[in-house]
């Protein structure tokens, strides 16, 4: 049975509960328009690189194009224009001549030999700027019908839909995200892959949006710990990276927890990267983390993951937290048992609250 508007739908809205679900949007979509692949790319070039969704055809192709560096040449930014001022655009739009276009490099080398060669876009307005949602048909293609042009000014009503209430679910999710840390002087501070600051929420739990990111880390540090930052910000989503410092400022014991934002709150148009937590610990925590680390050689994020554990989180709502794979934490755990001696959680637990 072939894929209805309805199906296309249904994806959608799955999309926008759980940013995961966008690659089978793509998948789906790609179905509804008979095409070879989709892909949501930013119009502005600025935010380019891990902001973006794709079908799994797609998406497979990828690491080729950014390795031989296309989308440092790619002629196609001409129909990216063109759609931002027509809405809908298609590269015949640019290159008529079929023969002609599929002799530019690009085309050549890289599209046809995919069978990605024939494009049509239309504008999808997000709240982080316009996105094009491309369609990639095969190359004997013969150029957009008045049913297709249809079709996309369709999709783009649902998508721009989805993308409101996927914007309005992500940031309740962040917010309860952050109920994990209430009650514990801690703030959270959400940052986009540049590494700069898009909300805050305060130790009341209060969602605060404007650019406070000075009073994350002391400012004898805070150069070097932004280069860090940055490069946190900017790796692979997929790999689900963390960090943990500890240091004073002034008389206070400050930690802070740097990791990648949960992968169902990752949506290809919100710069929700990376979420850092900023605790303001008690003496008491504070000589807890220097025995754990002086004493049994614990890691900054082994000793992330024993508080975790010794507040009530189970292995699975730290994986949660941390937006690790509940395998990778109860790795983590084991080794923690090893390096201080105990048998399991209950001990672990039990040897934290002794410290």
């Amino acid at each position: 049975m072939s894929t209805r508007i309805s199906d296309v739908a249904d994806a959608l809205e799955l999309a926008a509960g759980d940013a995961t679900n966008w690659e089978n949007a793509c998948n789906i979509i790609g179905d509804y328009m008979g095409a070879e692949g989709v892909v949501f790319v930013p119009a502005n070039p600025h935010f380019r690189g891990p902001w973006m969704s794709c079908s799994t055809a797609l998406k497979k192709t990828l690491p080729e194009y950014l390795e031989n560096e296309w989308h440092l040449h790619d002629p196609r930014e001409a129909v990216t224009v063109k759609m931002l001022e027509d809405t809908i655009a298609t590269d015949a739009d640019i290159y008529p001549d079929r023969a002609a276009r599929f002799e530019i490099p690009i085309y050549r080398d890289f599209l046809c030999r995919h069978n990605f060669g024939v494009v049509s876009g239309v504008k999808i307005l997000t709240p982080n700027g316009y996105f094009g949602l491309f369609i990639h048909y095969a190359n004997d293609h013969p150029g957009m019908c008045d049913e297709e042009y249809a079709k996309l000014l369709e999709l783009q009503k649902l998508v721009e839909e989805s993308v409101i209430k996927a914007h309005h679910t992500a940031h309740e999710k962040i917010a309860a995200f952050a109920q994990f840390f209430s009650g514990s002087e801690s703030e959270v501070f959400v940052l986009d892959q540049h590494g700069a600051q898009t909300l805050r929420i305060d130790t009341h739990g209060k969602m605060v949006e404007r650019n406070d990111l000075e009073s994350l880390w002391p400012a004898e540090i805070r150069s070097q710990m932004h280069e860090e930052l940055v490069d946190l910000c900017s790796s692979n989503s997929d790999l689900s990276l963390s960090t943990s410092y500890a240091f004073k400022e002034n008389q206070d014991f400050i930690t802070v927890l740097v990791i990648q934002a949960p992968s169902n709150l990752r949506h290809f148009f919100m710069p929700l990267k990376v979420v850092a937590i900023r605790t303001l610990c008690s003496d008491s925590v504070a000589i807890k983390q220097r025995r754990l680390s002086e004493e049994f050689e614990l890691t900054n994020a082994e000793i992330t993951a024993t508080e975790l554990l010794s507040s009530g989180n189970t292995p699975s709502s730290i994986a949660t937290l941390l937006g690790l794979k509940a395998s990778t934490v109860r790795q983590r755990l084991k080794t923690i048992f090893g390096k201080t001696d105990v048998s399991g959680q209950v001990e672990l637990v039990a040897l934290y609250n002794e410290l």
